[in-house]
């Protein structure tokens, strides 16, 4: 890992194309890239670098792994929903409380919250203080001097990204931003995403694949006792 960074920061551009598929498989990389940009996702490799998986093969060679892709879609999180007065919020309800929420005393997981705004494992419930999301948000603000904005830390992620967005980012974004200086993976990586935007994502592509997937889990949905009824299932 150390010295795949030491490739990424060090490689001169003109040796990239011959030098980090030796580190990463980059074609993998562009379509990592490409579906995290073209799917929103408010707290992925785009907006706040995050949540993401890296795994070495038996070849030593490095690829990227989406994970906890829930905040796609442009679902953003932030100071709205649990700012003062918002759910998770001082002076607010708890950040998982509504009609679809948990019942009163419940966490998400079935069980009884504790005292003090402790549940059963160990963690502190989301709806103390803002929730562990908010707190962590906050934090990485101060870190970076308060700046919000996408890509800047804060409460929540970002928003969309330009196709072209963080080329100049080395620090910050050295994947994207080495990728994008080699003009042949610059181009691959924009025709990537626009066949993800225009193909992938077109309903009649997109639609058959989640009625597959809501097929697959309904029967385990309408077992889940915080569901209500079926209407925001469907």
């Amino acid at each position: 890992m150390i010295e795949r960074c030491r490739v990424l920061r060090e490689t001169p551009d003109e040796a990239l194309e011959d030098t980090l598929p030796n580190h990463l498989d980059v074609k993998e990389a562009i379509r990592f890239l490409a579906v995290d940009n073209a799917l929103l996702d408010s707290d992925g490799h785009h907006s706040r670098g995050s949540d993401y998986y890296v795994y070495m093969d038996p070849e030593g060679i490095f690829h990227l792994v989406h994970y906890d892709n829930n905040e796609t879609f442009g679902g953003r999180r932030g100071g709205g929903r649990r700012g003062p007065g918002g759910g998770g919020g001082p002076g607010g309800p708890p950040a998982d409380a509504g009609p679809d929420g948990p019942p009163p005393g419940v966490d998400r997981g079935g069980m009884p919250r504790e005292p003090g705004g402790f549940d059963r494992g160990g963690g502190r419930n989301r709806g103390a203080g803002g929730g562990q999301d908010a707190r962590r948000g906050e934090r990485r603000g101060r870190e970076r001097g308060g700046r919000g904005g996408p890509g800047r830390g804060g409460q929540g992620g970002g928003g969309p990204q330009p196709p072209l967005a963080f080329v100049d980012e080395v620090e910050t974004r050295p994947v994207i931003a080495r990728i994008l200086a080699v003009p042949a993976w610059r181009a691959e990586h924009l025709e990537t995403l626009r066949e993800v935007a225009e193909v992938q994502l077109d309903w009649k592509t997109l639609g058959p694949r989640i009625d597959a997937y809501r097929d697959l889990i309904e029967a385990d949905v309408v077992r889940d006792p915080f569901l209500g009824d079926r209407t925001a299932f469907l």
